[in-house]
């Protein structure tokens, strides 16, 4: 007896056109439907009547843990995520062509700048990054110069200025003014060398000195070049916590060669290029990804392109993560960071500029 309803299930099964059918038959139990199809060997016909719903199925073959059914899922799956990812043995890559493919993960509201991530993952930040103005002046910049950088900047001024008529509205240098008493400049006086160096001995009276139209170039190289430090920082901050942030939710990337292409060279010659990727091995959260846009959307198909897509999806609509990515970045830089990266560049940066 058991035989003949058997025989006869498997005639009503073998007359099954589409999933609809199957759905109808057997309650819409998808895990009834996997179970039969499994028992009966026609999981490859299974796969075929799912073509156009296969995240109906792909939770049902992850749960049973067996790779040969990860396999199966994996097929279902590929044709949406084959433009980003690739599947190596037991992992899972995710192979963007472009870096700043990742800015999509960032979010874009008052406190994040999908802009600033573009920059980032550009890699131009420092062309076309807008200055921040740190306002310091020249008195407080000279405090922080070390023994050897102000020591270099003091022979600098002896250097440029030495036995030059300067001028300087400061009442510290009026004897100076009297003693040399100039008759075709009134305001003015002699730097000599040595005076100079006597105003060096204490940082505020060379400030003081220094105080003139004359001598301005060492007030702007220094105030310039403290702001470029400042900037750096910051830079780097954004470079850093973005990369980190980035990092924190898909690992770190790498540039890995994908064969190569030919292209044509400004003088008209051919040439055979490498190709680079921009890859992650994401096969901790591949299929968590897919199960989650699968619960999130209900949907039978993948409406994204591409597995990057689906995760953006996923993080905006179902907070996944935590949501699209927002690194905190402090845009007042830490000053013992700043004051390190400033005496590192001042000597080069003043050099620089004089010669100019």
């Amino acid at each position: 007896m058991m035989k003949l309803i058997d025989s006869i299930k498997n005639i009503i099964y073998e007359q099954l056109e589409d999933y609809e059918d199957v759905d109808k038959l057997f309650g819409g139990d998808i895990k009834s439907i996997f179970n039969y199809y499994k028992k009966s060997d026609q999981l490859d016909e299974l796969i075929s009547l799912l073509d156009y719903k296969p995240l109906l199925l792909i939770p049902t073959l992850l749960d049973t843990g067996d790779k040969k059914y990860e396999e199966l899922a994996w097929r279902l799956v590929n044709p949406y995520v084959l433009s980003d990812v690739i599947k190596q043995g037991d992992k899972y890559i995710l192979s963007l062509n472009d870096r700043e493919d990742v800015v999509k993960l960032f979010g874009d509201w008052v406190g994040c700048s999908s802009k600033t991530a573009e920059m980032v993952f550009q890699e131009d930040l420092w062309e076309n990054w807008e200055d921040y103005a740190s306002n310091e002046k020249f008195e407080q910049l000279v405090e922080v110069l070390t023994e050897e950088n102000y020591q270099e900047l003091v022979t600098s001024v002896i250097e440029n200025y030495g036995n030059k008529e300067v001028e300087n509205a400061r009442g510290e240098f009026d004897h100076w003014i009297e003693e040399d008493n100039l008759s075709d400049n009134p305001k003015a006086f002699i730097l000599t060398p040595d005076r100079i160096l006597g105003a060096s001995e204490d940082r505020y009276a060379f400030t003081a000195l220094i105080d003139s139209p004359d001598l301005s170039d060492f007030t702007d190289i220094t105030e310039r070049t403290y702001d470029r430090a400042y900037n750096d920082v910051i830079i780097n901050e954004y470079f850093n916590e973005y990369h980190k942030s980035l990092n924190g939710l898909l690992g770190e990337g790498k540039d890995v060669q994908r064969g190569s292409s030919m292209r044509l060279s400004k003088n008209g010659l051919t040439a055979n290029v490498p190709v680079y990727k921009y890859e992650f091995d994401v096969t901790d959260k591949f299929w968590d990804v897919i199960k989650e846009y699968t619960k999130s959307t209900g949907a039978y198909e993948i409406d994204e392109y591409g597995w990057l897509d689906v995760l953006r999806y996923v993080m905006n609509n179902s907070d996944y993560k935590g949501g699209l990515l927002c690194p905190d970045v402090d845009e007042y830089p830490d000053e013992e960071k700043v004051n390190k990266v400033f005496n590192d560049i001042f000597i080069e940066e003043l050099k620089w500029n004089l010669i100019k």
